[in-house]
């Protein structure tokens, strides 16, 4: 099956460290001898026609995802935040056919980044590149009729997607929570060629899984009896739960309005900013997920007090898992793990998927409750030589440094804890009581 690309127009004007490119309206998709397009996602969305095609194709793949929806996706461009002003950046859509049939879609936004928030260094200046939509490919499941699996598809749709940033002299390419297993990770590292170079600024970390289709009793025998009877005492102290599953797009608001409250007394809004923000962005991607079926979110209250969210939508075998919070004040009875617990016994009653997916980032509890590890990270593809190849290995030398910096500082503040203890050990042991300034409590 041949590759056929339409040409893009390549204005000679620039932008900060890259040019612009102008894309011309592309012919429809009618044609069957036609194997990969480039349309502008504007275009796309006009149609009817083609919308319902590309709800088709994430109702026939394995790696659906709620955000790779086209009302989803239209959403996200309304809201897009540092919209090129060049409007001839515009976002585009990598459709693959098989015959008649979508087998395979990307969705490309034009992102600009500032060069000093990349290297943290006081260099001035923007990149302008392109940022893929959900991190992946959605792909249709099984073979197409030509025998391709969806690791050639995946290397087909990527080889357009570099030929895309070539031409239209994008600086990178941003693909967000990369994981090592998927099909699109054995692309980026075997397809990027001599032209480009493969950068993770900030390595690849753990990203834990729990495979949900033994059922329940399967799923709950995996942990010892003991750490099941914690999990009861736990549920015990905490007296009267309440646990309410989201779906309906009637209820997106008032969802948005508790998690937004619960949201700012987090620790996580405490250190991050406002999780939840109950804004015209939130309600807009949160009502579309709704809309479509996919949106899958919790309220958990204690003696009818709403004190945890989780934020989650749920599309062909995965349930993806997007924010959780819970109210600092009530942190001694451990709400973020019994939030999980109960919703893990909704899951494995109702609607239940084969992959509950933490995303990136390790933590104790992921490495509790989840059963399969893989890893996953921040993956820029990035054309070699120039300033913008430059400007990419500095940042890498810089994150370097900081992470450095960073275990110096754990293992400093690690010394001084056990300074702390041994000097009070030492002091209990001569009978004298410690000082409040020698108490680290």
């Amino acid at each position: 099956m041949s590759l056929v690309l339409d040409p893009l127009s390549i204005p000679d004007d620039h932008m900060a460290y890259g040019h612009s490119p102008s894309v011309r309206s592309e012919s429809p998709l009618d044609d069957a001898s036609t194997h990969l397009r480039v349309l502008p996602l504007e275009q796309l969305l006009a149609d009817d026609r083609l919308v319902a095609r590309w709800c088709d194709l994430l109702g026939r793949s394995d790696n659906a995802y709620a955000v790779l929806h086209p009302h989803q996706v239209a959403h996200e461009w309304r809201f897009w935040a540092g919209k090129p002003h060049d409007s001839r950046w515009q976002p585009q859509v990598l459709i693959l056919k098989s015959g008649d049939e979508w087998q395979g879609l990307a969705v490309l936004l034009p992102k600009p980044l500032s060069v000093q928030r990349l290297t943290h260094l006081p260099f001035p200046g923007t990149l302008t590149g392109w940022h893929l939509v959900g991190g992946q490919i959605l792909l249709a499941r099984g073979r197409t009729p030509q025998a391709e699996d969806p690791s050639g598809r995946c290397r087909r749709m990527f080889a357009a997607m570099r030929n895309h940033i070539r031409q239209s002299g994008g600086a990178f390419l941003q693909i967000e929570d990369l994981d090592v297993d998927a099909p699109l990770y054995g692309a980026v590292q075997s397809q990027s060629g001599p032209e480009f170079q493969v950068v993770v600024p900030y390595e690849y970390r753990s990203r834990w899984r729990i495979e949900l289709t033994g059922g329940a009793a399967a799923y709950w025998s995996k942990f010892s009896s003991k750490t099941r009877n914690g999990f009861k005492r736990k549920q015990k102290k905490c007296g009267s739960r309440l646990l309410e599953c989201i779906t309906d797009p009637r209820d997106v608001p008032r969802f948005l309005e508790v998690a937004s409250e619960i949201s700012k007394h987090t620790w996580q809004s405490h250190e991050l900013g406002l999780r939840i923000r109950n804004d015209e962005r939130d309600l807009a991607l949160y009502t579309a997920q709704a809309e479509a079926g996919m949106f899958r979110s919790y309220l958990w209250s204690l003696d009818g007090r709403p004190v945890a969210f989780l934020v989650g939508n749920q599309a062909g075998e995965t349930f993806h898992y997007e924010e959780v919070g819970f109210h600092e004040d009530f942190g001694d009875y451990s709400p973020g793990l019994l939030l999980l617990i109960d919703v893990l016994d909704d899951m494995l009653l109702v609607n239940t998927p084969r992959w509950f997916d933490f995303g990136g980032g390790d933590a104790e509890y992921k490495r509790i409750f989840g059963t399969e590890e893989s890893r996953s990270g921040t993956t820029w593809v990035v054309p070699r030589g120039g300033v913008s190849s430059a400007l990419f290995r500095t940042a890498c030398v810089m994150n370097g440094i900081r992470r450095q910096g960073a275990r110096l500082r754990d293992v400093h503040a690690r010394w001084k804890r056990e300074q702390a203890l041994k000097l009070r050990k030492a002091d209990t042991a001569d009978g004298k009581p410690p000082t409040p300034d020698q108490n680290p409590s």
